[in-house]
């Protein structure tokens, strides 16, 4: 017994150990645009309510993300404290660092805690159970996040367990009283943690028609029993919603008003942003989108752990059937009712994966019941390889049976911010970026990781605006019907600077805008060079040069030899200047904007007029004039093929 004790400890601090370092790992690596624009705003704001004492005030969002708020208010005080004493810097990483920090411990805690609730339920799947649960790539990824998805689905499962281990110890108090606590916290996470309300009913149904341990042999007596336990769990759940919930007690009406006004006008509704399916945009995916989100979210671990499950059911004891019956109830339920409505996101579903990893514990131990630890070891050191394969993004992760991130890319809106902070980083060294603007989507997310002085905004027009430098296209833009009228035309027409790309799917492109010049062109020679803009410097004279500053955007490097050259033509169609120079391209890079000077030497005696300018390029070893495409009308009569007409000078 001794040696079982120790061994017992050692088991709770690896799963304690493998809950919390990949949950506290990197956490400010990236921000997602709901925590930047949604959870960190009203986690402020919830505790500047509760400063004032205006609890009504307390009520901020429909969801209604109490916890997310508490426990974002305890990362900025936990951040600003350690801050003060001098201990950490609050550079963006670290705040979003510290502000992430408390949900994710409070995320990892659930798993242990459920690690000990399984050793009462299913000892001998219980430790695989954990693992499985602790290194889900699905689940980290919004354990990690100021979020609301996670929370819920960590105090919902907690809450089943304890209902269950409640029912299998007589309806014991103290496991009540975990459930209820936990029960209410998922409610207070998100409202569909309301689905614990059904399962409770389901485990007391199932309890006292076959009832375990000690019970009373009457089912009259049973019931009562079962009653007062309900009696109790709807107790200390009301009061904890009442304790952590100031709105409740201040402004009751209110807040149900706006959890009402939330299912009718949110849930209910499309995403407004959109959403996209199987291939294609798509406002208000149908029953399918859960189902197939179940299965690509899955890992190949636990998806056949969970089909060996129902090989298991036959050999599983009573208190194990029970378990499997409820968590899998669990799992259908929520995509049940989270499919009634048109507005949904493959995260919604995130609650029901620590059930999943349960049950395809259980199924692994199922069929190898000779050797549990081996088969606990193998499986669970599996889980932790597969979960470092999709690290820093495991956000992005998806069933590679089934197609991983490409699959997963090419059926649900994907995008919420990941993959922005590589953007800012890149864009954070290039020398003009405090000069000029630059136009992305989440614009809040890439401004939190660039460096002072940097401006990043997305409009709200169809036009780039002033001082516009640098243009970031999201995948998520990409997967809507039409792409916005900023981004449009830079995506169609122009060649990436740098693409990121996320575990092999490309996430973002960054563009650099032309900048403004008294002459701009769209003209590409070879298919590789194209002209932008062109800028005379300087006054000419006769006897001296038209000096002239051309901007370049290539389209592809490297460039072949090439010379330029500049004609001045008069109005009767005749050669007046000339002047051929080669393009030094050495150091230009794709999509990159690059700047030249040529100067076109002037005749001495060069009469009064207007002049027409030519400029075309050709290849040095041949002469022969490399090939012109543009929408400009041509004069090849006058400076011959492939000449593209600069602009008209004036000599007085």
């Amino acid at each position: 017994m001794a040696e079982a004790a120790r061994w017992s400890r050692w088991w709770y601090l690896v799963v304690a150990l493998g809950a919390v370092l990949p949950r506290a790992h990197d956490l400010g690596r990236f921000a997602t645009g709901d925590e930047l624009l949604f959870w960190l705003p009203r986690s402020h704001q919830f505790a500047a309510a509760l400063m004032a004492g205006d609890f009504a005030a307390t009520a901020l969002s429909t969801h209604p993300g109490v916890t997310t708020m508490w426990l974002g208010w305890a990362g900025i005080r936990l951040g600003a404290a350690l801050a003060q004493a001098g201990l950490i810097g609050l550079d963006a990483p670290m705040a979003l660092l510290m502000v992430r920090l408390p949900a994710a411990l409070v995320n990892a805690a659930c798993v242990v805690l459920g690690y000990g609730l399984l050793r009462r339920l299913v000892p001998r799947a219980a430790l695989l159970a954990a693992l499985l649960w602790a290194w889900d790539p699905f689940i980290v990824a919004y354990s990690t996040q100021l979020h609301v998805d996670a929370l819920m689905g960590s105090w919902l499962t907690i809450s089943v367990l304890g209902m269950l281990l409640a029912a299998q110890r007589e309806w014991h108090a103290g496991w009540l009283v975990l459930s209820a606590l936990s029960g209410a916290l998922a409610v207070l996470s998100k409202s569909p943690g309301m689905v614990v309300l059904p399962l409770g009913g389901l485990v007391g149904l199932l309890w006292l028609w076959h009832p375990t341990g000690v019970a009373p042999a009457s089912r009259v007596a049973r019931a009562r029993l079962l009653g007062r336990a309900a009696a109790l769990w709807l107790l200390v759940a009301g009061a904890t919603l009442l304790l952590c919930w100031p709105a409740l007690w201040a402004a009751p009406q209110g807040v149900w008003q706006q959890l009402r006004a939330g299912v009718e006008a949110e849930a209910a509704s499309p995403h407004m942003r959109g959403n996209y399916f199987l291939g294609q945009p798509d406002a208000a995916p149908g029953w399918l989108f859960y189902p197939v989100a179940l299965a690509l979210r899955s890992t190949p671990l636990s998806l056949a752990g969970i089909v060996l499950a129902a090989l298991a059911w036959r050999h599983a004891t009573l208190t194990e059937r029970r378990v499997l019956a409820v968590l899998a109830a669990l799992a259908i339920g929520l995509c049940l009712g989270l499919s009634l409505f048109d507005k949904k996101l493959n995260r919604y579903i995130e609650p029901a994966f620590a059930a999943l990893d349960i049950l395809a514990a259980v199924g692994w131990l199922g069929i190898m019941p000779r050797r549990p630890r081996g088969t606990t070891l193998l499986i669970g050191a599996l889980a932790a390889v597969n979960l470092a394969g999709w690290h820093p993004y495991p956000i992005a992760a998806f069933n590679q049976l089934l197609g991983g991130s490409p699959a997963g890319a090419r059926t649900f809106l994907v995008g919420t911010g990941e993959g922005l902070e590589q953007v800012a980083a890149y864009l954070g060294t290039r020398d003009d970026i405090g000069g000029v603007v630059t136009v992305a989507p989440i614009a809040r997310t890439v401004q939190w990781f660039m460096p002072p002085g940097a401006r990043v905004i997305d409009p709200a027009d169809e036009q780039l605006p002033h001082k516009a430098g640098y243009v970031v296209v999201y995948r998520r833009q990409l997967q809507f019907t039409r792409l916005p009228g900023p981004y449009a035309g830079v995506y169609q027409r122009g060649v990436a600077l740098r693409t990121f790309a996320i575990h092999g799917v490309p996430y973002a492109w960054v563009y650099q805008v032309p900048p403004a010049t008294r002459y701009r062109y769209d003209a590409s020679f070879a298919a590789t060079l194209r002209l932008v803009g062109a800028e005379p410097v300087g006054a000419a004279q006769p006897g001296g040069a038209l000096r002239l500053q051309l901007v370049w955007q290539p389209q592809q490097v490297p460039i072949a030899a090439t010379t330029v050259f500049l004609h001045m033509v008069d109005a009767a169609g005749a050669r007046v200047a000339q002047s051929d120079m080669p393009l030094d391209t050495a150091d230009w890079e794709a999509g990159a904007i690059a700047r030249s000077e040529f100067a076109l030497p002037l005749p001495a005696d060069l009469a009064a007029g207007t002049y027409q300018i030519f400029l075309g390029t050709y290849d040095p070893a041949t002469g022969v004039r490399y090939p012109l495409v543009t929408a400009a009308t041509l004069d090849p009569a006058r400076s011959g093929a492939d000449a593209l007409p600069l602009f008209v000078w004036s000599q007085p």
